[in-house]
């Protein structure tokens, strides 16, 4: 029973000090003529008052001009003040009513090799002197030393916790959105500001699948990468919080993770679409889904057929797929390719918000079978010469080599010999194997 009062009375006693902010040595009190010596002392003497304990040296309590009393400092002779708690602010004297005008006294930082922090000359009596200190940390020894040969009076000294910590944020107020494919992992950076911090930030992240390697920041703030790696299909929620000395602040992590891979062979539908709309940056995925026509506003279709988007699903909302110019455009459109639509297919771009609506966009390939992507077909460019179309027909040359001629569906359409001219029922784009080469071309 007695080591656990013990115990809780020295918690207690803790807890108050480390709750204060401000540690006031007043020597006008009857307690300080009890606690510091009348006479003269000229070696390190341990002095507790209200609690703090303070050393002396080459001082003695004074009550020659009594009341009020003060604590007397000769040449060369100090007080290393009570350690704190808390980051000082500032330390500020009352002289006596008889000091010296001319003293000079000065801050020193025992904790950092006897440092000079300021020295300043009390020239006033009956007056308060203030030292301000910036970027302290809690647990400094500091003395104040009569630095000349006058003498100094104190009749109180006050040591005041630093205002606020400075300030600590996100740059961006609001959640971290991550967006990935099952079992795919995506990068955030998370940029912390701060302003005036006597301290290092401590950076902890938690929530399933949620990591960083930045444990610290400098107390100027700097970038946080948080990774995510999304294994189960739906919403996980974290936190990133950072830490300066008391200050603090919070932001929510939200980590999607979709259905399916968005592979060729795992691509994401449209409920994967809509559920990473504009959460998975720059990154590109595979996507699939039936063309049912182009794209209007908040996932609706457009009355009329266009060149440069497609509309993928079976119900509202559609999913608008933007076609940029080029061969993307060119192969995919339905106003030039009309058998498409009805059809799948396989586009491969970023999942982002496009008529208003989750959407892909800035597509760079695609597939119209799952298995053969079209930047993998030799371009005609590459093979020039060796297969293209003239007045409806598909011309080859080569040394008898099988050739088969396939749509855009896959369908097998016509076949031949290389080196004799093949026919084919319709204008339009067709894929044109020889041997085992592929090559895109169009029959106008």
């Amino acid at each position: 029973m007695k080591k656990i009062t013990l115990f809780l009375a020295t918690f207690l006693c803790i807890a108050s000090v480390m709750q204060a902010q401000e540690i006031m040595l007043d020597f006008r009190t009857e307690a300080a003529q009890t606690a510091v010596p009348g006479t003269t002392v000229n070696e390190d003497t341990e002095c507790t008052m209200d609690g703090y304990t303070f050393t002396i040296n080459n001082a003695k309590i004074s009550t020659a001009s009594y009341p009020p009393t003060y604590l007397m400092v000769y040449s060369n002779g100090y007080i290393d003040l009570p350690v704190a708690d808390f980051a000082v602010g500032s330390i500020t004297v009352l002289t006596g009513e008889s000091a010296s005008k001319s003293v000079a006294v000065q801050l020193i930082d025992m904790s950092n090799g006897e440092t000079v922090i300021e020295e300043k000359t009390l020239s006033e009596q009956g007056t308060e002197f203030t030292w301000t200190l910036t970027g302290q940390t809690a647990g400094t020894q500091y003395r104040l030393l009569t630095a000349n040969n006058k003498n100094a009076q104190y009749q109180y000294i006050k040591m005041v916790a630093a205002p606020a910590e400075g300030t600590l944020s996100f740059r961006d107020a609001g959640d971290v959105a991550f967006g990935v494919g099952l079992n795919a992992s995506q990068t955030q950076e998370v940029e912390v500001v701060a302003d005036g911090l006597a301290n290092d930030i401590t950076v902890t992240v938690s929530g399933e699948g949620f990591v960083t390697t930045n444990t610290t920041l400098p107390a100027t703030g700097g970038t946080v990468s948080v990774d995510f790696t999304g294994t189960t299909a739906g919403t996980t929620n974290g936190t990133i919080t950072i830490e300066s000395g008391s200050l603090s602040a919070t932001a929510n992590l939200v980590g999607v993770t979709a259905a399916h891979e968005g592979s060729l062979s795992d691509p994401f539908d449209t409920n994967d679409v809509t559920a990473l709309n504009d959460k998975t940056g720059n990154t590109k995925y595979w996507v699939s889904g039936v063309i049912a026509g182009c794209a209007s506003n908040n996932g609706a279709l457009a009355t009329t057929d266009v060149a440069t988007n497609l509309a993928l699903g079976t119900a509202e909302p559609y999913v608008p797929v933007q076609l940029p110019s080029g061969e993307v455009r060119t192969n995919l459109n339905i106003v030039d390719n009309p058998e498409l639509k009805n059809t799948t297919v396989w586009v491969y771009g970023t999942i982002e918000s496009y008529f208003s609506a989750p959407g892909v966009k800035d597509v760079t390939d695609f597939s119209l079978d799952g298995t053969n992507t079209w930047s993998a077909i030799e371009s005609v460019k590459a093979v020039a010469g060796k297969v293209y179309a003239v007045n409806g027909h598909i011309v080859t040359t080569g040394n008898g080599e099988s050739v088969a001629v396939y749509n855009l569906t896959g369908k097998l359409v016509a076949t031949g010999v290389a080196g004799r001219d093949i026919k084919v029922a319709a204008k339009g784009l067709y894929i044109v194997k020889v041997g085992d080469k592929a090559t895109k071309v169009v029959v106008r």
